[in-house]
């Protein structure tokens, strides 16, 4: 039977975050439509959200091995 993976502190530290980035992108996303700042500001809002996530992407299969 093959042996379930174990998860490390730094494992769920690095779900969370994720977590974190995926409700705060989904605001993000959901401020294009009702926030009163013009859509380029918003829209480099997400963009930088987006390259926070793609940074702790990363990071977390780098330290991971992956």
């Amino acid at each position: 039977m093959a042996k379930q993976p174990q998860f490390t502190q730094a494992h769920k530290q690095a779900i969370d975050d994720l977590d974190f980035f995926r409700r705060s992108f989904v605001t993000e996303f959901e401020s294009l439509f009702t926030s009163p700042l013009g859509l380029d500001a918003r829209l480099q809002a997400l963009e930088t959200r987006l390259q926070a996530l793609e940074k702790f992407h990363k990071k977390f299969f780098k330290a991971d091995g992956e």
